[in-house]
C-alpha cells in the first residue's frame, strides 16, 4: 500500500513545488460535489422501467444526475438522465462506443459509493472529485473510475474496485 500511496502521491501533484493545498483549496473549491447518493435510486429506475437487471456500458456520476448507459442487443446503447426523483427517457439507441466492455450490476453496493470523496480525501487530501465513471473491467466485473483534480490543477483518475478500494492511479 505504502508503494502505491506514493505512486498517487506523484501522480496527485504537478510540480516538485513543496507548498500545497488542502481539500479547501481554490483548485478543489471549485468542483461541486458529485450526486453520489443517487447512483442507486437512478440504477433502480432504470430497472424498474426496463423490468429488471440490466446489462451497462457506463454510469457516469455528475454534480446534479446520473447517466446510465444501458447495453441492447443489437450493439447500440440507450442513455438514460436520472436526476434526483425523477427518470428522463432515451430519446432512442445510440451505437455503443468502440471497445466497451458490458457489465451487470451483480455484486455492485451503491451503498458505498457515497464514502467514496471520503475514501479518496483521505488518501489523495489534496485533491477533489470531479467525476465518477463505472465501466466493465477487461477481466470481467465492472470497476469505478474517479476522476480528481490535483492542488496544482491537474486531473488524474484513480481506479477503485466496486467496493471503493484503490486499485492505482493513471495520469490523464
Amino acid at each position: 500500500m505504502g508503494t502505491l500511496v506514493l505512486m498517487l502521491g506523484a501522480v496527485a501533484c504537478s510540480s516538485g513545488d513543496s507548498e500545497h493545498a488542502t481539500s479547501g483549496s481554490s483548485a478543489a473549491s471549485t468542483v461541486p460535489p458529485l450526486a453520489l447518493g443517487e447512483v442507486g435510486p437512478a440504477v433502480a429506475a432504470v430497472e424498474s422501467a426496463l423490468g429488471g437487471p440490466q446489462e451497462y456500458t457506463e454510469i457516469n456520476v455528475q454534480p446534479d444526475l446520473v447517466n446510465v448507459f444501458v447495453a441492447q442487443p443489437d450493439g447500440t446503447e440507450l442513455a438514460y438522465v436520472y436526476r434526483p426523483g425523477s427518470l428522463e427517457a432515451p430519446d432512442g439507441p445510440t451505437p455503443q462506443p468502440e471497445g466497451a466492455v458490458l457489465f451487470g450490476l451483480d455484486g455492485i453496493s451503491f451503498d458505498k459509493v457515497e464514502e467514496f470523496d471520503d475514501i479518496l480525501i483521505e488518501e489523495l487530501p489534496e485533491s477533489a472529485l470531479a467525476a465518477l465513471t463505472l465501466t466493465g473491467a477487461p477481466a470481467g466485473g465492472a470497476q469505478w473510475t474517479a476522476t480528481l483534480l490535483g492542488s496544482k490543477g491537474t486531473l488524474f483518475d484513480v481506479l477503485l474496485s466496486p467496493d471503493g478500494a484503490i486499485l492505482g492511479a493513471l495520469p490523464r
